[in-house]
């Protein structure tokens, strides 16, 4: 499984109205890059001529859905020329999919629901609905209604953990969350999406380099926000999630080579001085462990004003998902390094199993 993705539950910065006029979804159009394919740019012809914002579904479209051989890239590339804003575009594929699966609509309203509590899972039926499916329900719901754009979140999650090796997929999760944390933390939207374009495993129905420049255009222009120290001396602060959604919390992940678990954190010195060598710490509690909890510990390397690391934690042969499992993650937990905020240097979170 893999989903990168950090959030930073401590920097509230605004973006400047100069810069960031939209958001994400509103802003970014990618399907010129595939104009090429007839039915895109049937939809780019039709809303140039006619100026319309949106177009809805119709049969041929879901058609091109359905396709198997035509890639997540090209399907999601005629989301985005159909265009964001209200419409009936969500009705139209959740219907499509309930037909075609023979289910009935709490299917679908247990995908597309705000991810508010702790062990809520889709209905079992839900299961019937590829991960492609997934990610184009999701992307057609925040397209159609980026103003609640976790309503999204849970079809594209899924989305991308089936598919751990899909630039598409991982790209359509970091825009639906982008656009959840518009308004307040710009910098952990850009380390998702730096992260993602320096992971050279997502080879699998990558979009088109015309596509994702547009994307990491728009990204790159506020990533000066995330290279500013915002206090005096040493400050190490835990780019991670504090989130009452356990969907929201996405740094643990399955470890294939070694059978186990991998936990991934971002750590950014938000200080004007360097942040010395120190130690992070890893608790996470299992009931079925002795002593109910694992304890550990790793080096962590000097880190200079304004640098974000990253820092990967194996644990062989174990498997976190059992079934939900709190963790806390702490940097220097023997506060040997004075710092200006020593608020920052712990997360704690847990994952649904």
């Amino acid at each position: 499984m893999r989903l990168f993705f950090a959030i930073s539950f401590l920097i509230f910065w605004s973006l400047d109205s100069a810069s960031f006029t939209n958001t994400p979804i509103v802003a970014i159009h990618f399907a010129n890059a595939y104009n090429d394919i007839s039915i895109i740019k049937n939809v780019l012809d039709k809303k140039g001529k006619e100026g319309e914002v949106i177009v809805e579904l119709t049969q041929e479209h879901l058609k091109f859905f359905d396709q198997k051989n035509t890639t997540l890239d090209q399907k999601i590339a005629l989301v985005n020329a159909i265009g964001w804003g209200k419409s009936n575009n969500i009705q139209i594929y959740r219907k499509h999919l309930e037909l075609k699966y023979h289910l009935n609509t709490l299917v679908l309203d247990s995908v597309l629901t705000d991810p508010l509590y702790p062990g809520e899972e889709f209905c079992f039926n839900a299961k019937k609905i590829t991960a492609q499916e997934l990610c184009l329900l999701g992307y057609i719901q925040v397209m159609g209604n980026h103003d609640r754009p976790m309503l999204a979140y849970k079809a594209a999650y899924e989305a991308a953990l089936s598919l751990p090796t899909n630039h598409t997929a991982n790209i359509i999760i970091a825009l639906i969350l982008a656009q959840a944390q518009a308004e307040y933390d710009w910098c952990s939207s850009y380390l998702h999406m730096k992260s993602l374009r320096e992971d050279a495993r997502l080879v699998q129905d990558r979009l088109r380099k015309g596509a994702i420049d547009s994307i990491y255009a728009y990204f790159d222009s506020g990533a000066s926000k995330c290279n500013t120290p915002v206090h005096e001396g040493p400050d190490a602060a835990l780019l991670t999630t504090q989130n009452e959604s356990p969907l929201f919390n996405s740094v643990v992940f399955h470890d294939e080579a070694s059978n186990g678990t991998r936990i991934h954190v971002l750590i950014m010195n938000k200080g004007s001085e360097i942040f010395g060598a120190s130690y992070l710490e890893i608790i996470f509690r299992d009931e079925e462990m002795e002593g109910g909890k694992y304890v550990f510990r790793d080096k962590l390397p000097e880190i200079q004003p304004g640098e974000t690391i990253e820092k990967d934690i194996i644990i062989p042969e174990y498997k976190t998902y059992r079934p939900n499992t709190e963790f806390k993650i702490t940097i220097d937990p023997d506060h040997l390094i004075p710092e200006t905020n020593e608020d920052n240097n712990v997360a704690s979170f847990y994952e649904q199993g």
